[in-house]
């Protein structure tokens, strides 16, 4: 046995990865990625202070300034993963259990989530005097209903990916059972037209901020995540033997097409930059569905194409914080704000933009944050992640 994994069927595969199911290391380098782009967007956010509305920066510091588009990453790869089953189903396999598969997914996600929401409460109550009870809705991922809860900032600033999350599983099943019966099949196309043009006009004449953090303004790149899965699903087997035969793409033509597709993202997160993020959420909020077909584009190249610089996602580093990514997605923000603040005191220098002083607090809480992810993920995330593989779906 290996750190984080156990043996099966000789291959070695993290904790939690159900019996047959399959598992891509590539993906979990990518949610290492993801992470990786939310944490250094939050430091830089803290550090810089200022904002960076109206500055056109350039394409690789997008990465950084724009560096939430790491969750829309996250949600792309959690609907490629999800939908999975109920391609599989709808091609005449499998029966989904619905029952099943929310019960795999309260034992992956609830755990560790309702251990942080419990704790920052107590913290939120001692420290900044607020109510107790204020965490009670986020518990149930009501935040995503206006007035329904208060900001428990920092603590709660990430908690709203994950009620996002949950209304796609809930959603999930029953698209899986609507995909069962042709009149279901049916209604599934309607109700996509109808989205899509609802969105198109919303997009178009302006989103409420508070919408375009739920699954109404999001669903776009589940759907998009959703779509590749049926196409691997369907096609990827001869894609993959077809593009591994091209002489082109096996001498780094496959990277040629990755580093367009990156540099195009880059070029549309510094658009987001240049008109700022709550701007864009409100008056260009397609941006989400090209960032997450940009995305959706790098997954399949990943595990589509002879890519000879995939393997800077084979580290083990990058493999490790993905496993990783839930407990620091719910942890570094509070870490890095309250560290950075303390660390203001006696360093003055923190927050006077990136110098050698500030790169060194920053890195000392993500060290912070890194361990207490460890910890949290052996102590919370494991054992319930032993019950999960053993759930059928």
């Amino acid at each position: 046995m290996k750190s984080g994994r156990e043996e099966k069927q000789g291959l070695s595969v993290p904790v939690g990865i159900r019996e047959g199911s399959s598992y891509f290391p590539a993906l979990e380098s990518l949610r290492g990625v993801a992470i990786l782009l939310v944490l250094v967007f939050h430091a830089d956010g803290i550090v810089r202070g200022d904002s960076l509305t109206g500055t056109r920066v350039s394409p690789m510091a997008a990465y950084v300034h724009a560096g939430h588009t790491g969750v829309t990453l996250f949600f792309v790869l959690s609907a490629f993963l999800l939908s999975r089953p109920y391609w599989s189903q709808a091609a005449g396999g499998r029966k989904v259990s619905a029952r099943q598969f929310l019960r795999r997914r309260a034992l992956r996600i609830l755990p560790l989530y309702w251990f942080v929401v419990i704790a920052s409460s107590v913290i939120y109550a001692v420290r900044e005097g607020g109510q107790l009870a204020a965490g009670i809705p986020y518990l149930f991922f009501l935040n995503s209903f206006s007035g329904v809860t208060v900001p428990m900032f920092p603590f709660s600033d990430v908690w709203w990916s994950l009620a996002t999350e949950a209304q796609f599983y809930l959603l999930l099943p029953i698209f899986g059972l609507l995909s069962l019966y042709r009149m279901g099949r049916h209604a599934i196309i309607a109700g996509g037209l109808l989205y899509a043009a609802g969105y198109a006009y919303t997009a178009w004449t302006g989103f409420d901020i508070r919408l375009a953090e739920d699954l109404t303004g999001r669903l776009p790149a589940f759907a998009i995540g959703a779509a590749a899965s049926w196409l691997y699903l369907r096609h990827g087997a001869a894609l993959k033997r077809k593009f591994h035969a091209s002489a082109r793409l096996r001498n780094g033509g496959a990277d040629l097409i990755l580093l367009a597709v990156l540099a195009a993202q880059g070029f549309l997160l510094r658009e987001v930059v240049l008109r700022g993020f709550n701007n864009a959420e409100a008056t260009w909020h397609g941006w989400h569905v090209a960032e997450a077909l940009l995305w959706t584009a790098v997954v399949l190249l990943v595990l589509l194409t002879p890519l000879r610089s995939g393997i800077l996602l084979s580290r083990s580093w990058l493999e490790a914080v993905g496993r990783l990514s839930y407990s620091l997605y719910l942890l570094h923000w509070p870490i890095l704000f309250y560290g950075l603040y303390f660390l203001s005191v006696p360093i003055p220098d923190v927050f006077r933009g990136w110098s050698s002083t500030s790169s060194a607090a920053v890195g000392a809480c993500l060290v912070v944050a890194l361990a207490l992810s460890m910890f949290t993920y052996w102590a919370i995330e494991r054992p319930f992640l032993r019950a999960k593989s053993r759930v059928p779906i």
